[in-house]
């Protein structure tokens, strides 16, 4: 664990990574141009030169401020560029001709005259004659007055009007009654976004030498960042910068009375942070961090949509890299974009109306409303929760028909399918849910294989507004009183058996016994307790399950903030989880460890090992030196399957992993994985790791033997018969079998304890191997390889057949004299050539009758050929009834 200030936090985490292609994502916004630099990027402003009309983009830069010409958007062409004091927080705003630009590095106020652009500027320092070095923002009203926020020692806000001198304006006043990181000012009235305190101000400053603070609220993550005001002035929308935070909508129409309307997130994710939000017209412009540039449909503010992307970013999730600031109001249309990382980008964003869907949900037999039900389009990210009047709104960008769903605790889930949803307007869906009736579930787990109940088996089952879970008695039944029918996910696992997920299940008053069978085998997703045992002495940090919460350190992911993709359920085993700062639950002062419960590889086989890790390690003092240590035990015997360190690679990420266990340890009935990692005393590092996905292939369940007794018999130049000794218990067999020198096997399967191989070829080697499916579900190994070669054919030999009788009605007898046994292909044609019967005759030698069926027929004239070693005979036979 490690302590910092906040200045030192946001120093750490802006890193520098390498520039990547511009092939991004994107949605009603299309990509124009590109600029890279070598170092970071801050924010963004926009300029339009009114002697040409020509567009330029003013770029904080860490070590400056760059003017971009971006009139040809597809080359956007630095033209100036000013250098100053190293920094990673650059602002800039423009009045008439003039651009001014704070640092947090030191310096003064630049104040840059850009009449001459391209060709030339002239640049201005100003201090204010008052000792003024930075700032952390700057804004400028629409009469000219700047503010200057996050300003050094105790200037407060400073206020100077531009009017009077654009190179040496004079201070008219100052705020400082809290610190001020972003601001907005219209007409005489100034909101403020005081971060350190989490709320935003609201002050009168038409006497600016004596502001007034009118009223005061605080955001949804009390980190409150920056905000604008609509173009109406009803609406406040405001940013937190912190992981998993919104952009809320205010409305403050009433000062006395400000009230919060909604909350908008992108769809990318619960860990992304937000930057800087701007409003154009009704549509809002959000820089979000990793998840680039967002477009938000306002219109409603109280149901704000997302409408238009462009991911500026290759990283996701929680950090402090990519998208810092958007500037949307240049004349043309575009947008400009700064992205920390890789540089500035011109998007032309296509602002495209929300379809949104609002409505009531009532209970059909009161007509009352519900409260919290949920609705839901299907099929997209889109849902709401109704409010206690019974009202809910969403919606979505893309017009089409949809099936909404709609789900409450006690009620029956309704699916409304057909509804159609159109751009830029609302479409009204009241919806009547029919209360359920409680009831006792019922539910059996049992093994597949057998049909035997599992004692102890878990039970999930999860709906949109409930969650229930069972543990299986010795008979493998379980029971749950009181249970609302609804539509569920339901998990069932078992140590020693596949958890299984039958999805979209609905259970209501008179469904049957929930019937869950569960096949051979070792794998755990976490999404039930399976009995892993957590131990050691670290004092926080220890191993525990559940959905990772993510943090970051550096721009670096350092706790998960998702299990692996693809796995049942969203759980996983993660180092602490209790999200926040990145040092409040990591790994501190020793050792956390995670062991498996026993599993039985006594059957044999050529198990693996496979699973998903995570590991992070850094900050704190020095070289981070510590591990994640991956050990696999056979009860007598421990091995170690991999060390992970600060320079093991795909750190801070999933990393899948499979081990061959025979290559480090025999088999038992005593197997135990055990994941361990620790933080080593007095070194202060950040260490985090996961761990999900556990399974164990190619297992052999104890007592699943491959087949014994294997021989050869009835061998002819096109056929054999294969043989083993039964295996009590046995489901079926799979039976491979190959060429000698190939290496493609043919497969067949058989619930006999012998099978007939046809279609082979003269005098050729094969070799064949069978292997077992149990009755406790799981499949053997193969058996040793054995081989027989087909005989060769002898020639100049026939062999005679007639038909007993002929014509025939439904059934004949075919005799056959044959000098040696042997396998025959029967096939019977019709006159057109075409095969309507075909079956393997066990020849024996001397003069045999063999039955035909011929039922099945339509009365006529046929030709039956008869194949074997001593050639080929065709015989007529008439079908008559």
């Amino acid at each position: 664990m490690i302590n910092f200030t906040l200045p030192s936090l946001f120093a750490l985490i802006f890193s520098c990574l390498s520039i990547i292609s511009n092939a991004q994502i994107s949605s009603n916004v299309n990509f124009r141009g590109q600029l890279t630099y070598s170092n970071d990027l801050a924010d963004i402003w926009g300029w339009r030169n009114p002697a040409d009309n020509k567009e330029y983009a003013l770029v904080g830069v860490t070590n400056g401020f760059s003017i971009v010409d971006v009139s040809i958007p597809e080359s956007p062409n630095q033209v100036q560029f000013v250098s100053g004091t190293n920094t990673l927080w650059r602002d800039v705003k423009t009045w008439g001709n003039y651009a001014y630009v704070v640092n947090e590095g030191g310096g003064g106020l630049l104040i840059v005259n850009m009449s001459n652009l391209p060709g030339s500027i002239s640049t201005f320092s100003w201090n204010g004659g008052i000792g003024f070095a930075r700032a952390h923002n700057i804004f400028i009203d629409e009469n000219g007055i700047a503010y200057l926020c996050g300003s050094n020692g105790s200037l407060g806000t400073l206020m100077l009007d531009l009017n009077v001198n654009p190179t040496n304006p004079p201070i008219v006043g100052s705020y400082t009654t809290r610190y001020v990181h972003d601001l907005y000012v219209r007409g005489d009235t100034m909101w403020t976004a005081e971060i350190n305190n989490g709320i935003f101000s609201v002050i009168d400053i038409s006497n600016k030498a004596a502001p007034v603070v009118m009223a005061t609220q605080s955001t949804s993550s009390n980190f409150t960042h920056n905000l604008w005001l609509s173009d109406n002035g009803q609406y406040l929308f405001t940013t937190d910068e912190v992981s998993g935070a919104n952009v809320d909508a205010y409305d403050v129409s009433d000062l006395s009375d400000i009230r919060e309307l909604d909350r908008f997130r992108p769809g990318t994710g619960p860990n992304s942070a937000p930057h800087n939000v701007f409003a154009n017209g009704n549509f809002l412009l959000t820089a979000w961090y990793r998840d680039g540039l967002r477009i938000t449909d306002a219109t409603q503010p109280n149901n704000m949509i997302e409408v238009g992307w462009y991911d500026t970013s290759p990283l996701s999730g929680s950090g402090f890299n990519g998208a810092w600031g958007v500037y949307p109001y240049l004349p043309s249309g575009n947008a400009l974009v700064t992205d920390i990382e890789q540089g500035l980008f011109v998007l032309t964003p296509t602002y495209v109306g929300a379809a949104f869907l609002q409505g009531l949900v009532t209970d059909q037999s009161s007509g009352l409303p519900l409260f919290n039900a949920t609705v839901s389009i299907a099929g997209t990210s889109a849902s709401s929760l109704s409010s206690i009047l019974g009202q809910y709104a969403t919606g979505l960008a893309n017009a089409g028909t949809y099936t909404i769903n709609v789900s409450r605790a006690g009620y029956v889930s309704q699916s409304i399918s057909g509804v159609s949803l159109s751009s830029g307007s609302t479409t009204i869906l009241n919806v009547a849910l029919v209360p359920s009736t409680a009831f006792t579930l019922n539910g059996q787990v049992e093994n597949a294989a057998t049909g035997s109940g599992i004692a102890g088996a878990k039970v999930l089952l999860e709906s949109a507004s409930s969650t229930f879970e069972a543990t299986a008695n010795s008979s493998g039944s379980f029971a749950i009183a009181a249970f609302p029918g609804d539509v569920y996910d339901v998990y069932a696992g078992s140590w020693g058996f596949s958890t299984i997920l039958l999805d979209d299940l609905s259970l209501n008053l008179g469904a049957p016994v929930l019937l869950l069978p569960l096949n051979f085998g070792y794998a755990d997703d976490f999404m039930l307790d399976q009995g892993w045992t957590v131990s050691g002495d670290a004092v926080a940090g220890i191993w525990e399950r559940g959905v990772p919460i993510g943090t970051s350190f550096g721009g670096v992911q350092a706790n998960p903030g998702a299990d692996i993709p693809g796995d049942l359920g969203n759980k996983c085993f993660v180092t602490g989880n209790g999200g926040g700062a990145v040092g409040f639950d990591d790994v501190d002062d020793g050792e956390t460890i995670l062991t498996s419960p026993v599993f039985d590889l006594s059957g044999g086989g050529d198990p693996y090992v496979n699973y998903h890790r995570w590991f992070y390690n850094g900050g704190g003092s020095g070289t981070p030196n510590d591990s994640l240590i991956i050990r696999l035990s056979n009860g007598s015997t421990t091995a170690t399957l991999e060390i992970v360190t600060v320079s093991t690679p795909g750190n801070s990420s999933w990393q899948s992993r499979s081990f061959r266990i025979l290559d480090y340890l025999a088999l038992s009935a005593n197997m135990q994985i055990i994941v361990s990692t620790a933080d080593r005393p007095g070194s202060g590092h950040l260490v985090e790791a996961g761990f999900d996905g556990f399974s164990i292939s190619g297992a052999v369940p104890p007592g699943c033997s491959p087949p014994t007794g294997l021989f050869t018999s009835n061998l002819s130049s096109n056929s054999a018969r294969v043989n083993w000794t039964p295996v009590p218990g046995a489901l079926n067999h799979q039976i491979q079998g190959r060429k000698v020198g190939t290496s493609n096997f043919r497969s067949i399967t058989t619930t006999a304890s012998s099978r007939n191989i046809a279609s082979l070829s003269p005098g050729t080697s094969y070799e064949w191997q069978v292997r077992v499916q149990c009755a406790g579900g799981g499949i053997s190994a193969f058996s040793p390889l054995q081989t027989f070669t087909t005989l060769i054919p002898k020639t100049g030999v026939e062999f005679s057949a007639h038909f007993e009788p002929n014509p025939a009605v439904n059934f004949t007898h075919m005799v056959i004299s044959l000098d040696q046994d042997q396998q025959l292909l029967r096939r019977v044609m019709d006159l057109s050539g075409r095969v309507v019967l075909q079956d393997q005759v066990e020849g024996l030698s001397g003069i045999h009758p063999y039955p035909l069926d011929l039922s099945k027929l339509i009365p006529g004239y046929y030709l039956v050929e008869l194949a074997g070693d001593m050639g080929t005979q065709q015989l007529p036979i008439v079908v008559s009834r």
